[in-house]
């Protein structure tokens, strides 16, 4: 900056020191405010370049200015250390990192404020499980590398974006997630640390069928070669009997003269008749007494 204000003196030195003969007065006056407007809009870059992006991203009319989004590294503690995100120069996959997006130069949380998540541009959804509060992550898994930026709003004009750069691989994981065309849960391998239960990734076979849209279950089905009745290995929305499929060891062998069913066994408490008793049946059992023998 001060290479330029020196030769824009020297500029005007130099019109200024020129026979009256060379220039007119018109052309100098000219001259010099073209060179003027030039010195005016290179310092209005230089303040723009060495404010910090945070500030310069404040919302106009904002009343709990200034705020910012910042990060510390995940200890388990409330304890200080928030920093921005251009701070932490070595951040790998894996590492765990707490949130906050602070109001009022971090004298509180932003109120009714909201974090989203982008990762190198495109918008992501980190695990509801992270977030202590709309405006606070703890002990938040890092599972994939990239820019990862975070913008802090609320409906009151006030936001911020801040953002951490994350070395290294991604992290895969196995999750069941339901698949609405066959209406069944199938093991799927996804880029990130852990299952994300609120984009309807689950752990578990169980608790992809507890949490579908439809609850599944098993069949009967008809085993033409050694003629019995066995319960299928997959489950369905329902027992379909134009399909063969039917909801009992009975149905299958009253509907196919000459079969047996492979049940060694029969219960009373078999409610869902899979020739065992177990908390499926129990789980049948109270929500038939709801239905039936509670008072609305």
């Amino acid at each position: 900056m001060s290479f330029y204000l020196l030769r824009y003196s020297q500029c005007c030195i130099n019109i200024v020191s020129m026979p009256k003969s060379s220039l007119s007065r018109k052309q100098i006056i000219i001259s010099l405010l073209f060179f003027g407007f030039l010195i005016i809009g290179l310092i209005t870059a230089y303040i723009l370049s060495a404010t910090p992006q945070d500030v310069r991203q404040q919302a106009a009319g904002c009343s709990e200015d200034p705020v910012n989004v910042e990060f510390r590294k995940y200890t388990g503690k409330d304890e200080p250390g928030w920093k921005d995100g251009a701070s932490f120069k070595s951040i790998t996959v894996g590492d765990k990192f707490d949130v906050n997006c602070f109001s009022k130069a971090g004298s509180s949380l932003l109120s009714n404020g909201k974090l989203t998540t982008k990762l190198d541009g495109k918008t992501v959804t980190i695990p509801a499980t992270a977030f202590k509060s709309p405006t606070e992550v703890r002990g938040w898994k890092i599972d994939r590398p990239g820019k990862w930026s975070f913008t802090c709003a609320n409906g009151g004009g006030c936001s911020n974006t801040d953002s951490i750069t994350v070395t290294g691989t991604a992290q895969n994981v196995s999750c069941y997630v339901y698949n609405s065309t066959n209406k069944t849960c199938e093991k799927k391998d996804f880029a990130q640390a852990s299952c994300n239960t609120s984009q309807k990734q689950y752990p578990t076979l169980a608790e992809c069928q507890q949490n579908s849209q439809t609850q599944q279950k098993k069949c009967y089905l008809y085993n033409t070669q050694t003629k019995q009745c066995e319960l299928s290995t997959t489950t369905f929305t329902s027992c379909d009997s134009n399909q063969k499929q039917y909801d009992s060891s009975q149905q299958c062998v009253d509907a196919n003269p000459g079969g047996t069913s492979n049940c060694t066994t029969t219960y009373s408490s078999d409610l869902n008749h899979d020739c065992k008793v177990d908390l499926l049946d129990y789980d049948l059992f109270l929500k038939d007494f709801r239905e039936h023998y509670t008072q609305p």
